[in-house]
């Protein structure tokens, strides 16, 4: 008996609509991808640079490739950088002769096109458990090309788009059912190399494993073996080697004292730009509460009836979130809350950019789940969100910092960095072969690095000194910057010189030490102590200053008429700076007589 057309399995009514199948990119979401790479790279080439922090992984790797070990100076072991990996990557391109500015722009370049095409690739689950790609165009793909802040730290010689990169591929290879689970630790193990603070991802990536993935226990088990079969190692050799098992940096930036207050100001910036990651969980919470509803009282048709009931029924898209979505949000706002509990940072933007890929799949997923399937509504919600993201002016004007934050690339001008630059390279000239130690502070880094003297300080923060660094908080002041090296240390340090007047009033050396400049060539500096074997090479070399016993002779009369206590406090600023190091009992038997 045949079957009539009416009652034929393909023309039954009560059957559920088709939807189109995308478990296969279209051509126009692979366009959007290659769109995506191209704007992305193109943006973070032609915005690149390499901050002044940079420098003091330039010069550990330095030092490493000269045989002198990942040190900032010779003899002192203090872990003052906070990317190992990073740091040795730099090395290994110094070893194959390439300048460290360079390669760091072209690897960031690298990690950052690399990031933003897991993002691309990433396999999106639906309501009927199958992998598909949610939407027409690859959203988050799209809205990390255009980040601004992401296109600047894409390069500034810093570890960003690497670490960024190895969260990202570390959710990638979790989320997919058919990846090992040990991959998804390996890579979490390397973001933990490549920052320490990849160890605050940790116990998510754990909790996903043991309650989402299949085989949950054994692949806690796995993924957990992987990561401490290469974390482990690096962290005994790390406190072999320096003898913490905490960074110097993290004694220098205060890390242990939460500072919640900072914390939310520098976040509340971020989402001022960024607004529309704000809104990425709202926004898909509450597609899916509208997709459940929808699902709930959709009609069906009952077998033999043309009459539609409601009745609850699956509907593609209307399902709970899945836990990869769960994972992604929970990522993006644990990592937002540790940044907030530390302060943030005193660059804009860049530590909450790791953060960044969790918001964009989040905001991908609710834009799914409202609009899939709309391809004219959803191609306007795509343009307007990427629009959003491009367009939204900075909450900074020029030179402008709120809270101590400021927009690094723009707050330091191309020609300031060239300027620094050439003084280093001119300094070296005059410190070749000499045992010259110098203090730095702030944007001094670059200065340092080209400079090359036996011993640099950074006296500001104490990044690069054990002593500065574990200092107790005074108080609190800009982040990052809130532990100063007193001229007492300086001296103990038996340093020569400090670089530029702004050097001097950030140490307030005016207090302690009478300022004495020499100028070699162009470049100004001031001494922290008189050293006259040292002056007289430096005389040989070019430089200039004045005769400081001279000078003491000079003002021998205006000595005398000051009164008892003005003459004590001359003769405390002297006496450090000049009679305790050079054997002069003439003319200090003045001051005391």
């Amino acid at each position: 008996m045949k079957t009539s057309p009416r009652t034929s399995p393909s023309h039954r009514t009560d059957r559920a609509p088709r939807r189109p199948d995308r478990s296969h990119r279209s051509p126009v979401f692979e366009l959007g991808a290659v769109f995506a790479l191209i704007i992305g790279m193109a943006c973070a080439v032609r915005l690149a640079w390499v901050c002044d922090d940079a420098f003091v992984s330039f010069r550990y790797a330095d030092n490493l490739t000269h045989g002198l070990g990942l040190v900032y100076n010779a003899g002192e072991r203090v872990e003052g950088y906070s990317n190992f990996l990073w740091t040795l990557g730099i090395a290994m391109g110094m070893r194959l002769g390439v300048d460290p500015e360079q390669w760091t722009v072209v690897c960031g370049v690298l990690f950052y096109a690399a990031t933003i095409a897991v993002l691309c690739a990433l396999r999106r689950p639906t309501a009927e458990g199958q992998s598909r790609v949610a939407l027409g165009l690859p959203l988050a793909g799209l809205l990390a090309a255009v980040h601004r802040d992401w296109n600047v730290f894409a390069t500034s010689g810093l570890e960003t788009s690497c670490f960024t990169f190895f969260v990202t591929l570390a959710y990638a290879l979790a989320v997919a059912p058919t990846a090992p689970a040990w991959m998804a630790g390996l890579a979490l193990a390397l973001a933990a190399l490549t920052r320490p603070d990849g160890i605050v991802f940790l116990p998510f990536f754990l909790m996903y494993m043991v309650l989402a993935r299949p085989r949950r226990m054994r692949s806690g088990i796995e993924f957990s073996a992987a990561f401490l079969a290469l974390w482990l190692p690096y962290v005994a050799w790390k406190v072999s080697y320096y003898g913490d098992f905490f960074p110097n940096t993290y004694y220098a930036k205060s890390a242990a004292l939460a500072w919640w207050g900072q914390g939310w100001i520098y976040v509340r910036l971020y989402f001022l730009k960024y607004w529309t990651h704000a809104l990425a969980i709202p926004l898909a919470l509450t597609a899916w509460i509208i997709s459940l509803r929808m699902a709930k009282g959709a009609p069906a048709l009952r077998s033999g009836s043309r009459r539609p009931e409601f009745a609850p029924v699956s509907v593609p898209g209307t399902t709970p979130p899945a836990w990869t979505e769960v994972f992604a949000a929970v990522l993006a706002v644990g990592f937002t809350l540790y940044v907030m509990r530390v302060g943030g940072d005193f660059m804009f933007a860049r530590m909450l950019i790791p953060a960044t890929p969790f918001y964009l799949l989040v905001l991908e997923s609710g834009v799914a789940r409202l609009f899939a399937g709309k391809p004219r509504v959803e191609l306007a919600v795509v343009a307007g969100l990427v629009a959003a993201v491009a367009f939204t002016p900075d909450p900074f004007k020029g030179h402008g910092w709120q809270a101590g934050i400021v927009n690094e690339r723009e707050f330091y001008r191309p020609d300031d960095v060239e300027l620094r630059r050439m003084e280093g390279a001119t300094l070296r000239r005059y410190f070749a072969g000499l045992p010259v130690r110098i203090a730095i502070v702030g944007s001094q880094a670059k200065v340092a690095y080209y400079a090359r003297p036996a011993v640099a300080i950074e006296a500001q923060t104490g990044l690069t000194d054990r002593w500065i660094a574990h200092q107790p908080l005074a108080r609190r002041g800009r982040v990052g910057h809130e532990k100063l090296a007193p001229v007492s240390y300086l001296l103990s340090r038996k340093v020569d010189f400090v670089i530029h007047h702004f050097a001097t009033v950030a140490l307030d050396m005016k207090s302690s030490v009478p300022l004495v400049s020499i100028l070699f060539d162009r470049v100004p500096g001031y001494m922290v102590h008189w050293d006259p074997p040292l002056l007289t090479e430096l005389a040989k070399r070019g430089a200039r200053f004045r005769d400081f016993p001279a000078a003491l002779d000079a003002r021998k009369a205006s000595f005398e008429r000051l009164p008892d206590d003005s003459l004590r406090m001359e003769y405390a600023r002297l006496k450090p700076f000049y009679f305790d190091v050079v054997s002069d009992s003439i003319r200090e038997a003045r001051f005391i007589r």
